[in-house]
């Protein structure tokens, strides 16, 4: 079964362009014009400089590119009536390449034999389904469209078969059919941190410090074991750690999605966000301390959820408000979260020796 939907020439070359970008090509248009021709697309035409703009959203941080102003569409297309208007077209563009993308995945999974239950995650050209393939057991699929993706995916499937299950979410099968790559994973029945909720607080369920505790114990231990084989995750945060039912039903937390990991000291292929240290946007290089840093940030927020809010630029709020949580989180928190990384918690062994010397919460 195949979408129904065509992609005309203005979504074709919007797709290789976001696929250049996705690899990591410097100048993803300069590649991309090779074949402008034979789509008919022209310079100076509408869909030229449609493509021209959408490059520029991809560069607009870097190397003082500006995005066309209103003023100029309006020179060069006076036909469009305002900038809503000019959006509209290139955004109709991208709504149709995610259709035909999802459309392809899903096409393509049900013919490799799955049954999708519900999409847990969309993006523009992967999805994310949880889905039954043989008997009644649940398993989540990722898969992405394009032969670009085949190598990222087949990495990331072989470290979840390589590394411990009892510490990583292990992944079970890979396949490719046509354009789309996919692996499945076992299903995390628990969930994960980002819904696990946080001790008290109205909005949230209550868990215990204990519970967190232990959390952190495992984690630690995870990245213990990564950061021995000079890797980094990257990508640590709540809702990357998965928590699994255990046979005397407690959750036990094991580290997943593992898109991003690297060699200790290799680039860090992402933006940066609020479970970072503000300093990681100026480096840009992994460092297994940076892992320690984005952990103990998703247990300070487990403990006060005001730690992912406020300036993320402000360091010292992170350290008061680390100093203010009960023993014995405290100091591991603030040794983890110090200013300087030659300061801080240096990686997961050194972490599990902390949490392990520390007296565990009583309640």
């Amino acid at each position: 079964m195949s979408s129904a939907r065509e992609l005309t020439p203005l979504q074709i070359a919007l797709r290789l362009l976001e696929q250049g970008h996705a690899n990591g090509v410097a100048h993803p248009l300069e590649t991309v014009e090779t074949v402008l021709p034979s789509l008919g697309i022209h310079p100076g035409s509408e869909d030229h400089f449609l493509l021209v703009y959408r490059a520029q959203q991809f560069l607009r941080e870097e190397d003082g590119h500006r995005l066309p102003s209103p003023v100029a569409f309006g020179r060069r297309f006076p036909q469009w009536q305002s900038r809503a208007e000019q959006m509209a077209r290139l955004e109709e563009s991208l709504d149709t390449i995610r259709t035909v993308c999802g459309d392809l995945i899903r096409s393509s999974l049900e013919e490799q034999g799955w049954k999708l239950i519900h999409p847990i995650k969309e993006g523009d050209r992967r999805r994310i389904h949880l889905a039954r393939r043989k008997g009644d057991e649940l398993e989540v699929v990722k898969a992405s469209v394009g032969m670009d993706s085949f190598g990222p995916l087949k990495r990331e499937f072989l470290l979840g078969r390589r590394l411990p299950a009892r510490a990583f979410v292990p992944t079970t099968g890979f396949g490719v059919a046509g354009e789309v790559s996919w692996f499945s994973m076992e299903f995390a029945d628990g969930g994960t941190l980002a819904n696990a909720g946080r001790p008290g607080g109205e909005e949230h369920t209550p868990t215990s410090l204990r519970q967190v505790w232990r959390w952190w114990r495992e984690t630690a231990r995870a990245l213990a074991m990564l950061h021995r084989q000079n890797l980094c995750h990257n990508d640590l945060k709540a809702s990357n750690i998965f928590l699994h039912t255990t046979p005397t039903g407690r959750h036990r937390a094991r580290v997943g999605d593992l898109q991003l990991v690297s060699r200790d000291g290799g680039r860090v292929a992402r933006e940066p966000d609020q479970w970072d240290h503000p300093r990681v946007v100026e480096n840009g290089t992994a460092h297994r301390a940076d892992d320690i840093y984005r952990l103990a940030m998703t247990i300070l927020w487990l403990l006060d959820g005001r730690a992912a809010e406020g300036d993320h630029a402000d360091n010292g709020r992170r350290l008061r408000l680390a100093g203010a949580q009960p023993a014995p989180f405290r100091e591991p928190l603030v040794a983890c979260l110090r200013d300087r990384r030659s300061e801080r918690v240096d990686n997961g062994m050194e972490l599990c020796r902390a949490l392990m010397t520390a007296r565990q919460p009583r309640r």
